[in-house]
């Protein structure tokens, strides 16, 4: 598959590239701002005290979390072709030819490190009959079973850390599932 296509922003210039990274941005604090001072409101508020600050402190990682997640989901939307004009209408991959499909469509359980995006990607559909439609722009990010980069990572090392036992396996597998939610 040729990377030289109509994905991504890399023929952009740098100020539109800005621009979209200002307005990405923008969009997550406004979503976001009514909720951080909420929580800082409710901690000044209160008196001073070991409870009230953990209390505090973990409602601003889970938003901290957020605003990462809601980032990172703006960035990768970005990155598909707004438009079925601006895609390639056929795709070459891995031997095989590949028909853009009319629309793109949502893929709702991409894992990350700030919990689950969803990514609106436009798949390409086989010319050979029972073979898999293939979405250019997941391929591109390097998912793996609707896994990031970061997040593969990250699985790795706690399953590296538990040891070899099935049980090990088990536990970092439900830590990994604990972190999603």
């Amino acid at each position: 598959m040729d990377e030289s296509n109509r994905w991504g922003h890399q023929h952009a210039t740098d100020a539109q590239q800005n621009a979209l990274a200002q307005d990405i941005v923008e969009q997550v604090f406004d979503e976001i701002r009514s909720r951080l001072v909420e929580a800082v409101d409710g901690f000044l508020k209160e008196p001073i005290s070991p409870t009230a600050l953990h209390r505090f402190e973990l409602a601003l990682l889970l938003l901290v979390r957020e605003i990462g997640r809601l980032i990172l989901q703006g960035v990768v939307q970005s990155l598909e072709p707004s438009g079925a004009t601006r895609l390639p209408k056929d795709l070459y991959y891995q031997c095989g030819g590949y028909g853009s499909r009319a629309k793109p469509t949502p893929n709702r359980s991409i894992a990350t490190r700030f919990g689950i995006i969803v990514l609106w990607r436009t798949g390409f559909r086989s010319w050979q009959r029972d073979e898999e439609t293939i979405f250019p722009l997941e391929l591109m990010l390097g998912l793996v079973e609707n896994v990031s980069p970061a997040m593969l990572d990250w699985i790795g090392q706690e399953i590296a850390a538990a040891g070899m036992s099935q049980q090990a396996t088990l536990d970092g597998t439900g830590k990994f599932l604990d972190w999603l939610t």
